[in-house]
């Protein structure tokens, strides 16, 4: 919001990680856990589809049938886990087993970005701190009342992957692109003069 942009920020993060949010909170709830267990990862699921609407409203790039399409997958899967009417122990199995591939797609590909390009854009530190903070005391929460190995494999996962993207926002935060005019310095050189202009105006 500050910066009215989402410029390094990779939407497709939040899709997955939203998709794994509602398998979480769906499964455990399905097998009878506590509110305390399950309730986090519905409260995240609301903060990242508030993200996703902020990245879309900065990005005018997005074509509105991608937008449709990703909010009626999410909402279809919500709707279909939530309400767990003739869910199948099968497809829970399935879904459990798989949280991983979308913990993994959900974070790696913005940890990689932001190791290539050395910045993390306006990735927040306060929100992925906080991210990382939750996905502490929810895996307390997880050794305590549940005995479930994928469960607690899925947790620690993501707060060791939370925590590689808040030490990357505070590592880069005072890396900035190279400016335009370091691009252009190998361009058809006219007089001293010329140059001193052209480079002023591409910075």
């Amino acid at each position: 919001l500050k910066h009215k942009s989402g410029k390094g920020v990779l939407p497709e993060t939040f899709y997955a990680e939203s998709v794994m949010y509602i398998i979480k909170g769906c499964y455990a709830a399905h097998v009878g856990s506590s509110f305390s267990v399950y309730g986090e990862n519905l409260l995240m699921l609301i903060q990242n589809i508030a993200i996703i609407f902020l990245l879309w409203h900065f990005d005018s790039s997005t074509a509105l049938s991608h937008k449709l399409l990703v909010t009626t997958i999410v909402g279809l899967l919500l709707g279909y886990l939530y309400t767990d009417s003739g869910v199948p122990d099968s497809v829970w199995t399935v879904l459990i087993n798989i949280q991983l591939l979308f913990l993994a797609y959900s974070r790696l590909p913005q940890i990689i970005h932001n190791h290539k390009t050395k910045a993390t854009g306006h990735l927040s530190l306060g929100t992925f701190g906080l991210n990382c903070f939750g996905n502490c005391s929810r895996l307390l929460t997880v050794l305590v009342e549940v005995k479930d190995v994928y469960y607690i494999i899925t947790s620690v996962s993501s707060s060791l992957l939370n925590g590689i993207i808040c030490f990357q926002i505070y590592m880069y935060k005072n890396k900035k692109s190279a400016p335009k005019c370091a691009q252009n310095e190998q361009g058809v050189q006219g007089s001293p003069e010329e140059e001193v202009v052209e480079k002023a105006d591409d910075c």
